[in-house]
Order: C-alpha cells, then structure tokens, then sequence
C-alpha cells in the first residue's frame, strides 16, 4: 500500500509496436461479476464528474424494468472495432516479433 492507502499495482511494460509501451497489470482472481443491484447502486451514486467503478450515472436503459444492466449488454462495437482494440489485442496476441512474450498465442 502507498501512504495514501492506495493499493499500488505493478505491471509489466508491453511493447506497442513503434508507440510508447502499455503497461498490463496482473489478473487478480478470484473475479465476481458485479449485479444489476450494485450496478445500480453505483449509478445512484455517480455522477458525470465522479463516476463510481466506471458508472458515470443513470442511464434512461436503466429504467426498463426487465433490462439486467450487467448481462444485457454486448461488447461495445465502438471501442472493440472502430478504435481498433480488437485488432490491437489480435495483433499482440499473434505477430511472430512477440513470440517470446507470455500472451503470445500463435504457436
């Protein structure tokens, strides 16, 4: 822990091609989804300015009552295709030049 109380993580620079190295942070286990009760206690909570655990508020969709907020919703099109992750995480999972890398899946 840092002197704030914040848990410091410690990740491992990745390589980005010609771009500036990302940093990956270790996959902490065990996960649990959160419910669509949290969810919602977290939009209640937010705001636009200070979201809480990445809820910036409430949403209208929210309001249909047999929507379950966590599992109703698919991959975000936007970011995964038009800006490109899908492609970068595809590219990383697979260019021969990460062959030595731990996430490298093109064997």
């Amino acid at each position: 822990m840092a002197a704030t109380g914040v848990r410091v993580l410690h990740g491992v620079a990745v390589r980005n091609g010609n771009g500036p190295p990302v940093r990956c942070y270790p996959h902490r286990t065990p996960v649990t989804m959160r419910t669509g009760h949290q969810q919602a206690e977290y939009a209640l909570q937010a705001s636009p300015n200070k979201p809480v655990k990445g809820v910036k508020g409430v949403a209208v969709i929210d309001l249909l009552p047999s929507f379950d907020p966590v599992r109703g919703v698919a991959a975000d099109y936007v970011h995964n295709v038009w800006l490109g992750v899908t492609r970068k995480m595809v590219d990383l999972w697979l260019d021969t030049k990460n062959h030595e890398e731990d996430f490298y899946i093109g064997r």
